[in-house]
């Protein structure tokens, strides 16, 4: 009778341990996949677009939210992990904005917010760009060098000029003052601009080879042409091309907001 009990009690002793140890490796194979489930941030969305909910809150993970974080960040300064997940810090960076610009501070991305954010095209400045980049194309007797118009002030070195260095000129012009760093080259100044799926004119049109760095940018015309400092063929210096030009390259938008 002692044996049978003892036994018994074995018996569910061991039951229980394999019923833990069991639970344990669930728990710790959750968290393992968990952490193995992590991906890249969710694709942009345009904030006022049908796709993004009437109000964007803490909590939401989606391309709605890394759109939100790219401009706070762009436009704010917000120095966010752009990973489409709305936590605390996005949320604070939303009230912030929202103080600034005399909405209410509540953390919610309503549609007051998302306009602000998103703004309409700046048709002045847009229009300042075009007008300049028109103008300093006709500059004469301006080639194409890689690596030039980067010197203390913008504009062709020895009558030379790359396509960053004739777009930090183009936009230094068109602002009054420099929004692009001396040696900005053309991956550097899509960091400084906001991104865009919907260009106008004035906008900047970025080129990359898949899965390769920006290697040159032009200033949008509309109408699928740009003007850029391009070197193929029988052309030389700041030309006038269908975008159709880079085949083979991936395009880019970007919009200088001042």
């Amino acid at each position: 009778m002692t044996m049978t009990r003892n036994a018994s009690t074995a018996r569910t002793i061991l039951q229980r341990a394999a019923i833990s140890a069991a639970a344990v490796a669930m728990i710790a194979g959750g968290a393992v996949a968990t952490a193995g489930s992590a991906s890249a941030a969710p694709k942009p969305i345009t904030l006022t677009s049908a796709s993004c909910p009437y109000s964007i809150a803490k909590g939401q993970t989606s391309g709605c939210v890394t759109r939100l974080q790219d401009l706070l960040n762009a436009k704010q300064g917000a120095k966010l992990v752009a990973d489409g997940v709305f936590g605390e810090r996005t949320r604070v960076a939303v009230v912030t904005w929202q103080k600034n610009h005399k909405l209410t501070a509540d953390g919610l991305v309503g549609p007051a917010t998302k306009a602000s954010l998103e703004g309409k095209p700046s048709t002045s400045v847009q229009a300042r760009i075009v007008s300049q980049a028109k103008a300093l194309a006709k500059t004469p007797n301006v080639r194409y060098g890689l690596g030039d118009g980067h010197g203390a002030k913008p504009g062709p070195t020895s009558g030379r000029i790359d396509c960053s260095g004739y777009t930090r000129w183009v936009v230094g012009k068109a602002l009054g003052h420099e929004k692009f760093a001396r040696w900005d080259s053309s991956a550097d100044q899509k960091r400084k601009v906001v991104a865009t799926s919907r260009p106008v004119a004035g906008d900047l049109v970025f080129f990359n080879k898949p899965g390769a760095a920006i290697s040159h940018v032009g200033v949008y015309l509309g109408s699928s042409t740009m003007l850029s400092a391009i070197q193929y063929g029988n052309v030389n210096g700041i030309h006038k091309d269908n975008l159709s030009v880079m085949n083979g390259y991936q395009r880019s938008f970007g919009r200088v907001t001042g």
